[in-house]
């Protein structure tokens, strides 16, 4: 798997990894994990895809440190990679093999270890942890739900010896001495194999390991396998919604959202890097590409392929309308924009309200409540933002898919809530298939204003409530 990360804040500009950073997962008894150390670029002739490329490793390459070192000449010759079929398998008796799309929705179970030694244990206790991932008003399992349009849903783990959620376990080795934060991980999975595989039985999905502050991080706040079912945090930042979600999103198969030269810079998504050490915030969501991969918005996406279709007129929704009821058949949450030889763009219409209410103070004048648009190469890679669209702003793209044309995508209006509607966006390829704006009316009085404080959704800050979301939710999967 590749490894992703989400870095402490103020240290994002220090690179997590000079190199793609890879780990190997046994597929005998899950484990032990063993890293790979050295330029996997070079080293591999055929690409290897996360998540799907097995690797037949001798026992005699694997260091005591349970490393390979595919520098050396003889991994060269004698490691093989070889693509399996494009699913993902999860541990558990809940979980045979799954497609990506089946990754996306349903019911998932999630353990959480808590891990110590002798002498050092996380910050926070199991039933703080249990009511910091699953409990709490907001937690990472109550915003999926929210962010999701409540197809992807999490609850707590059970086991004769799992307690809401969490088991604590105590590992041999010294954790001081964890060189690479994946040790802490591996101590875990040892003594859970080697003495605990009853305490736990197999009523789990993904795997939340929590690890003491003394475990080598570098810079990072927590890392994950990316379409894995195993992601680990340091300490208390495995208490925290954003670095939840986001460290979830990579074993979703999320890369990182970008922005400028930062590759996970995009302030206005989970997969960026932005923001707020506090286990109270994280009401945010995913950037379009995300969302229109995920699929949780489908019956409201709208693609078009401007050189064949000359220009659209859309209407767009932010995330929060669906939950509260606001949105009508012909309205767009994501739209895709493609085009022969051209990255694809997504867009989609930023609140700040409701689930999409955090965001770094910086970024607000700049960022929120703006038709925000992104770029990617391909469905699963890395997405970066390129413009952010207020009321009569444009983007352009001179010769666009080598027409000759330059493609306009420009907002209209945007309403100032969506209890009132959305924004109107209009798409045109050449000044030949121009739409202005002057021919729409405002959005005004095109929903029936509800009242915030007679929807169950909302609380009395207009913002999106997941109380009626039941937290402690150990039934949900039954």
């Amino acid at each position: 798997f590749e490894v992703g990360a989400v870095a402490v804040p103020g240290e994002r500009d220090t690179a997590l990894e000079e190199a793609r950073n890879f780990s190997c997962i046994s597929v005998k008894d899950n484990g032990p994990t063993i890293i790979l150390e050295g330029n996997s670029d070079i080293f591999f002739d055929e690409e290897i895809i996360s998540g799907f490329t097995l690797l037949t490793i001798p026992s005699k390459l694997v260091s005591l440190e349970m490393t390979v070192n595919l520098d050396d000449p003889l991994a060269r010759q004698i490691v093989k990679a070889n693509n399996r079929k494009r699913e993902r398998s999860l541990r558990g008796a809940n979980s045979p093999h799954r497609s990506l799309k089946d990754t996306y929705n349903g019911n998932f179970r999630i353990l959480v270890v808590r891990v110590s030694d002798q002498v050092h244990s996380p910050s926070y206790e199991a039933n703080e942890i249990s009511d910091h991932v699953f409990r709490d008003k907001l937690t990472m399992t109550t915003q999926f739900r929210a962010c999701s349009n409540n197809k992807l849903r999490f609850a707590k783990a059970t086991g004769p010896k799992v307690t809401n959620g969490v088991f604590d376990v105590m590992v041999r080795a010294d954790l001081t001495k964890a060189y690479d934060s994946r040790i802490c991980v591996n101590a875990a999975d040892d003594a859970i194999s080697s003495r605990h595989k009853d305490d736990i039985g197999e009523d789990y999905d993904y795997i939340m390991y929590i690890c003491p502050e003394v475990v080598n991080f570098g810079n990072a706040a927590g890392r994950a396998d990316m379409g894995g079912n195993k992601s680990w945090y340091r300490d208390k930042f495995g208490s925290m919604p954003y670095v939840q979600m986001h460290e979830m999103g990579h074993n979703l198969m999320f890369f990182h959202s970008g922005e400028g030269e930062l590759e996970y810079g995009d302030p206005t998504g989970i997969m960026g890097g932005e923001y707020e050490m506090k286990t109270d915030w994280g009401r945010m969501c995913f950037n379009a590409a995300k969302l229109f991969t995920a699929g949780w918005y489908s019956d409201h996406h709208f693609t078009i392929a401007p050189e064949s279709l000359d220009n659209a007129a859309v209407n767009m929704v932010d995330v929060n309308a669906p939950a509260r009821g606001n949105i009508n058949s012909n309205d767009k949450v994501v739209v895709e924009v493609k085009g022969t030889g051209e990255d694809t763009m997504y867009f989609m219409l930023h609140r700040l309200e409701g689930m999409t209410r955090d965001m770094i103070s910086d970024y607000v004048d700049t960022h929120a409540n703006r038709v925000n648009i992104v770029k990617q190469a391909s469905p699963g890679m890395p997405s970066k933002s390129i413009e952010h669209l207020a009321i009569g702003e444009e983007y352009t793209k001179t010769n666009w898919a080598g027409s000759g044309q330059t493609l306009h995508i420009k907002v209209c209006f945007i309403e100032r809530s969506s209890n009132f509607g959305g924004a109107k966006v209009v798409i045109y390829l050449g000044e030949k298939n121009r739409i202005d704006c002057d021919n729409f009316d405002y959005f005004s009085n095109r929903y029936e204003y509800h009242d915030i404080n007679d929807n169950n959704n909302c609380d009395d800050n207009n913002n999106y409530d997941n109380d009626d979301h039941d937290n402690d939710n150990d039934n949900d999967n039954d």
